[in-house]
């Protein structure tokens, strides 16, 4: 029997992309940006909500106010 291998949430590898991106300056960060741990602690302990409208809902003319 095959066994997948599952990334939880202590996986290292789970931020890789996003550790590639807070560990360094690139050509579109604002001039007052730190890389390194700041922007990563900052992260960590936000709580973000994302909000997603489907298109068809807009198409149907549905308020969303």
């Amino acid at each position: 029997m095959a066994t997948a291998t599952v990334l939880g949430a202590e996986s290292p590898n789970r931020w890789r992309y996003l550790n590639n991106i807070l560990n360094r300056r690139g050509p579109y960060t604002d001039e007052a940006f730190t890389p390194g741990d700041e922007p990563k602690a900052f992260l960590a302990d936000a709580k973000i909500l994302v909000m997603y409208v489907c298109s068809n809902s807009l198409k149907r003319g549905m308020d969303l106010h």
